[in-house]
């Protein structure tokens, strides 16, 4: 299960990132409906995915979009495939 402090650490980090980001991590309701979402996430893949999505992808995160990119569902990383594929 997700360490609560390391996740309240990469929240803050997306909203370093993502200024334009409309999320309260002050909130305690907020933070919870995220953590919710997340908590089956190793400390580990949660803290790695993060920055990586922090690093390659462009677009402000919502559920899906990170849910997805930590599972390696995105189109990013579909992408990466693709051109991995192709490349060899």
């Amino acid at each position: 299960m997700l360490d609560k402090d390391l996740f309240a650490d990469k929240m803050e980090d997306i909203n370093k990132a993502y200024p334009d980001w409309r999320g309260d991590i002050t909130s305690s309701a907020f933070m919870g409906f995220w953590y919710d979402k997340f908590k089956e996430f190793s400390d580990d893949k949660f803290k790695e995915k993060v920055d990586g999505y922090i690093d390659e992808v462009e677009f402000r995160p919502n559920v899906a979009r990170l849910k997805n990119y930590i599972s390696g569902n995105s189109e990013h990383e579909k992408e990466k495939m693709l051109d991995y594929i192709i490349a060899n």
